[in-house]
């Protein structure tokens, strides 16, 4: 499941897109259990830290907040 959400400083869009990226919003996109190709995908459009990646795919899941130039790379766990 993808969620988008764009926001800049006068408005929130719940059903946003990536899309929105080309009219001056940021976004926040919320994946639970993506898929593999899911997460390439979004790598290539964004240009992210390979070292971020890496840790994703080794399956190393525990909370984690990077921030870098340009992005941050979130990993939040579901409590059950």
């Amino acid at each position: 499941m993808k969620t988008i959400i764009s926001y800049n400083e006068s408005e929130v869009k719940t059903d946003g897109s990536l899309e929105d990226l080309d009219n001056g919003y940021n976004v926040w996109i919320d994946m639970v259990e993506p898929k593999h190709d899911e997460i390439i995908e979004l790598a290539t459009k964004f240009n992210l830290d390979p070292d971020a990646l890496e840790t994703y795919f080794n399956e190393s899941k525990k909370p984690e907040v990077r921030v870098l130039d340009n992005q941050s790379f979130t990993v939040i766990l579901d409590m059950k």
